[in-house]
């Protein structure tokens, strides 16, 4: 099977990190590519640039539509994944939606260990779309960007250490979130300093579509999801207007 991680920003070098962890715990004949916007922003930080970053992935994805068995959607950002699912007849998951299936299974007390401004709240929007504001006790922000996440690995694993700590001692979290496509490659380094599971949302993302692909998933012929139909689009790409229109 072939697996699309598709990062919503500019940042090839941000895909590279969530392609690399991806293809050291994917099953064996599963092929991880990965493909970044080519227009939008090279950081999601704020709701317009989210915005921004939603058309740039459905150019993306719909470019790659047909080459591939399921798509990632590689932010954990809010509301990206959902146009993906309804535009492509393949299945989809995005960042948020692993990580908080996965930490349900393994505890309670979730901490979420993110980057980005408190005020923007987009972490607290994350857990409303996805129903989990009573499982989560602690929202840890490192005071980081990505690219410093990516430039200073000792110094990042250092900061995760120290966040989920925090969420352990003060809140009691019995499991933790690495929220954010920077923190890839981390979790492997970081867990065996922290006592309790950690949950890296790429790997468990692409081991959620490795197993709808071999369960027999199939393409929604109705409801939410069902094909797309319209011709209401104007100046946007060939392929995404082909999508949109149900091609």
């Amino acid at each position: 099977m072939r697996i699309l991680i598709a990062n919503p920003n500019m940042s090839a070098e941000m895909t590279a990190l969530m392609v690399e962890e991806a293809r050291t715990t994917c099953r064996t004949g599963t092929e991880i590519i990965g493909g970044n916007a080519t227009f939008g922003v090279s950081y999601i930080a704020t709701r317009a640039e989210a915005a921004l970053a939603a058309h740039a992935l459905l150019d993306l994805v719909a470019d790659a539509a047909g080459d591939v068995d399921a798509v990632v959607v590689g932010a954990f950002c809010p509301g990206l994944a959902e146009p993906v699912k309804e535009l492509l007849p393949v299945p989809v998951v995005g960042l948020p939606e692993a990580g908080f299936s996965a930490a349900r299974l393994f505890g309670r007390r979730i901490g979420l260990i993110g980057i980005g401004s408190r005020a923007r709240g987009m972490n607290e929007e994350i857990l409303h779309d996805l129903g989990a504001r009573s499982d989560v006790v602690s929202i840890q922000r490192l005071p980081l960007s990505g690219t410093d996440l990516a430039a200073d690995p000792e110094g990042a694993d250092a900061a995760v250490i120290a966040a989920g700590m925090q969420a352990v001692e003060t809140e009691d979290a019995d499991v933790l979130i690495l929220g954010g496509a920077a923190f890839s490659g981390i979790a492997a380094r970081v867990a065996p300093h922290l006592p309790v599971p950690v949950v890296p949302p790429v790997p468990y993302a692409i081991s959620m579509l490795e197993t709808a692909l071999t369960c027999g998933w199939r393409t929604p012929a109705t409801g939410t999801f069902g094909p797309v139909r319209s011709d209401a689009a104007r100046g946007v790409g060939a392929a995404l207007t082909a999508r949109l229109r149900g091609g």
